[in-house]
């Protein structure tokens, strides 16, 4: 063997096993020995292309081709270094030259094919490719090659087989993967797209297109799934997509609404706070936080993160409405109008910002200006429930009953409210001569008691009324006359032919302040409970009065409602007065005498009423329970009272025994307390 013929033997295994430096020392070598060497030409040539050095490449190939004109293989590597410098009408040229000396030769074929695909002639280059796979189908590039001739010349069908055989052919080809990906993200096919970019990522890391691609596939199929209220499909779209894209703080806020919305408010909570960690500035994440805060009471945290999110985005009308909920809960009610006019000023039709509003100046007893708010919000959302509920109330309160029934109706259609369903038609008014109807309670305990005297009006049309009760007050209405039926709630009340919720009744019968039934019906109290309790009562000396400082801790409003033990333990100090508590399940405080216990029900709470003097109470059942047995009562009531005791009154026509005390300050409990006391004490030296 001659020294060139060794030489190549050992360039060609050199640069087979990718030691092209190696080779090309060996290429030159035989160069130096014999410059007119072709096949050292035309493989160091080669090997320039493949490392990027294109023109070099063309000039030895070019030059190989002088020396041996007829190798078919010299031309096809000519048009692949031409083809990488972008001269693909050379490169098509030169691919044609082979395919002249060869016919059917599939390598030339294929990169024929691949030049006239360069060169923008796609159905050329597809009908190349074909006749190439179909010589010599085992080759996984050709099938991909031919794969982009076909979608480029608009027949995308065939373009998926071209790639899926490619992909089969070499399960680890990524970019058969890719294309497959590319074509099938072109058709918003994201399921096929994901796995197909996805698989491409993990073949090939550094494919950064394919990353890309994965990362606006995931993200179209959240979005997409999200619009749709596909919350499960979504979520994992966007928990893929935050693996793909650790630092988009947008994937991590998307995956907290989905969370959000599928009730898992802890994982959305992290979520959202992975993205405000991610983009301090991100205003939407920092807003849906603060709103999971707000629900479970956080409201200092909540507020913190709206006013960053309200800095980083002052016309984002979404934190400032939840920034003036943040601030109305903790009693700054002036910076929560201010976040609510801001609202207005970005959205002026935001129903809910209206209807807020309203709520603020309700409880500044500003009740008129609340109406034109609420009838604002109506005017651009006419459905809201809640706008509608409460004009009813500011209604009531102003004392116009006939429109303020109407909008109280709009309790039933509230989010809050649970909705009850009946086999039975709700009674509108028709003939009940002959026929049943259940009467049904739906709201608390002094809520019953002051529309129970309604009841007996139905039972006077006719009708055999059932009244379902709540379960604690069924023993007292039973004890009711005039009322044929109770059933405490949960219990099966039976077939009727009508049902009606108690509080509809009002409306119902037209009820004005003017025209108003007594309390009632008279409750027919058992005597062993009557005589228990004045044995306990009835011996005291002086004024008998009974005590009531808190009503139900588990409702906000009986919250509100409630003064601390001690303000009202203060009237038990007046001279001539023996108070006693009527606080079920509370220890009295000092020089209050305790009665009931855990074990008392609404009947001994009545008959200990029935044996006091007077009864002082906060605004819970205790005072409507007195004034249905007509008992003396002063009831104590926070600035912003509730709205059956109207606005301004000191008295009601809801019960005429009934003197009502008001807060003149927010939250003022002593100096009303002092101005009942100089009243009690007055009534006790005058008898």
């Amino acid at each position: 063997m001659d020294t060139c013929a060794k030489l190549l033997e050992q360039a060609v295994a050199a640069h087979r096993s990718g030691r092209r430096s190696e080779a090309a020392g060996y290429y030159r070598a035989i160069l130096d020995e014999a410059p007119m060497h072709a096949d050292a030409l035309h493989l160091l040539g080669l090997l320039s292309s493949d490392e990027g050095r294109h023109i070099e490449a063309v000039s030895l190939v070019r030059q190989a081709i002088r020396i041996a004109p007829t190798q078919p293989v010299y031309h096809i590597n000519l048009g692949l270094a031409l083809g990488r410098q972008g001269k693909f009408d050379e490169a098509v040229k030169s691919c044609q030259d082979a395919v002249r000396l060869a016919p059917g030769h599939a390598p030339a074929l294929a990169q024929l094919g691949r030049a006239l695909l360069g060169g923008g002639r796609p159905g050329e280059a597809a009908a190349a490719l074909r006749e190439a796979a179909a010589r010599e189908p085992g080759r996984a590039d050709w099938w991909n090659a031919l794969g982009r001739a076909e979608a480029e010349s608009g027949s995308p069908c065939a373009a998926r087989g071209c790639f899926e055989r490619a992909a089969a052919i070499d399960p680890g080809f990524s970019e058969a993967w890719h294309n497959l990906g590319q074509l099938a993200l072109q058709e918003r096919d994201w399921g096929a797209a994901i796995e197909a970019l996805e698989r491409a990522a993990r073949l090939e890391p550094g494919l950064e297109l394919a990353r890309r691609q994965l990362a606006e596939c995931l993200r179209n199929a959240g979005e997409e799934a999200a619009s749709d209220a596909r919350w499960e499909r979504a979520a994992a779209a966007f928990q893929q997509l935050a693996g793909v894209e650790p630092g988009d703080a947008e994937a991590r806020f998307n995956l907290g609404f989905a969370l959000s919305a599928l009730g898992r408010r802890e994982d959305a909570e992290t979520r959202y706070r992975e993205a405000v960690e991610i983009d301090a500035g991100h205003a939407k994440a920092r807003n849906n936080l603060a709103h999971l805060l707000l629900a479970r009471g956080e409201s200092a945290e909540a507020e913190r993160h709206l006013r960053l999110a309200v800095e980083a985005a002052p016309g984002y009308w979404e934190a400032h409405y939840n920034l003036g909920i943040a601030c109305q809960e903790a009693g700054r009610i002036h910076e929560a109008l201010s976040n609510y006019d801001r609202v207005l000023d970005l959205v002026p039709g935001h129903a809910d910002a209206h209807n807020n509003t309203g709520g603020i100046l309700l409880s500044l007893n500003r009740h008129t200006e609340a109406v034109s708010c609420y009838q604002r919000a109506l005017r651009t959302d006419p459905q809201h429930a809640d706008a509608r509920w409460n004009r009813g109330l500011a209604l009531l309160a102003l004392g116009d009953f006939e429109a303020g029934w109407e909008d109280y109706e709009a309790r039933l259609e509230r989010k809050d409210v649970p909705h009850r369903e009946f086999p039975m038609p709700r009674w509108k008014g028709e003939d009940l001569q002959g026929r049943s109807i259940l009467v049904w309670a739906e709201q608390g305990l002094g809520d019953t008691l002051q529309f129970l005297r309604f009841v007996p009006m139905v039972a006077a049309l006719g009708a055999r009324v059932t009244f379902e009760s709540q379960t604690r007050l069924a023993p007292l209405i039973a004890a009711a006359e005039g009322i044929e039926r109770v059933v405490p709630r949960g219990c099966d009340a039976g077939p009727h032919d009508f049902h009606i919720p108690l509080m509809s009744l009002p409306r119902a019968f037209r009820a004005t302040p003017g025209n108003l039934p007594p309390p009632g019906p008279p409750i027919r109290l058992p005597e062993a409970r009557v005589e228990r309790w004045a044995a306990a009562v009835s011996a005291a000396p002086g004024l008998r009065a009974g005590l009531c400082w808190e009503g139900n801790p588990a409702n906000r409003g009986g919250r509100a409602r409630s003064m601390p033990a001690a303000a009202m333990a203060g009237l038990a100090r007046i001279a001539g007065v023996t108070a006693f508590s009527l606080q079920r399940g509370v220890a009295p405080p000092a020089g209050v005498a305790g009665l009931e216990d855990e074990n008392s029900d609404p009947l001994d709470l009545a008959a200990i009423v029935s044996q006091l003097d007077l009864v002082l109470t906060v605004d819970t059942m205790t005072a409507h329970l007195a004034g249905l047995l007509g008992k003396p009562v002063w009831t104590l009531l926070p600035f912003a009272a509730d709205w059956r005791w109207m606005a301004g009154r000191a008295d009601t026509p809801w019960y005429g025994s009934m003197w009502l005390w008001r807060q003149t300050r927010p939250g003022d409990w002593e100096e009303l307390t002092s101005r009942v006391a100089a009243q009690l004490a007055a009534l006790c030296r005058h008898g």
